[in-house]
């Protein structure tokens, strides 16, 4: 019998089916869990939790990460949004139905912040081990935009806040990056 699951590779959360063996074996023990103690109380807290087969019908009926996100209520997570586990099974489901799944992730995120607060948040998402992957994807995705929409660097100097003239804060070295970034695009045009 196939049933779904989700794993774990590398900070990101993978939808898969998993088959089950169908014969018992005498060795095998049971344990009934309704005879726990405090057992309604731990369910109760999976009660609005989605389930992969959840995630499984929203693919069969071609649910947009947009559409998934607001399910998750991400879109209540503020500033804490990769603070929340249920981030990372986003990302899974995005990456499961989108071809291009960081630009569809931005796209959401766009949506929702900021441009000056979703940089804020993904250069703080970098430092955290279990997010620093995905972190680091999306701010590629938001710089590539930056530079296909043409974004000055006076532009992106204000949208990162960059404060003060030295130091190599993470906004101003993400601004230098950027800076980089264009000068090659520029040269690579006029060649």
């Amino acid at each position: 019998m196939a049933t779904p699951c989700l794993t774990t590779t590398r900070g990101s959360l993978n939808l898969t089916k998993r088959h089950l063996r169908g014969d018992y074996t005498d060795g095998e023990e049971r344990l009934n869990l309704k005879s726990l103690p405090g057992l309604d109380k731990v369910k109760s807290l999976f009660k609005s939790k989605i389930t992969p087969d959840t995630l499984m019908k929203w693919d069969k009926k071609n649910k947009s990460p947009d559409y998934a996100f607001k399910k998750f209520n991400l879109h209540k997570a503020e500033d804490k949004l990769f603070d929340n586990p249920d981030f990372l099974v986003w990302v899974a489901y995005t990456r499961a139905v989108r071809s291009n799944p960081e630009d569809a992730m931005l796209t959401t995120l766009k949506s929702k912040y900021e441009d000056d607060v979703l940089a804020s948040m993904l250069i703080q998402a970098k430092n955290v081990k279990k997010t620093k992957d995905i972190a680091t994807s999306l701010q590629r995705a938001q710089l590539n935009t930056w530079l296909r929409n043409n974004k000055s660097s006076q532009d992106v100097f204000k949208i990162l806040r960059v404060r003060g003239s030295a130091g190599d804060s993470a906004n101003r070295l993400l601004w230098k990056q950027y800076i980089r970034e264009q000068n090659e695009l520029r040269k690579a045009n006029n060649a």
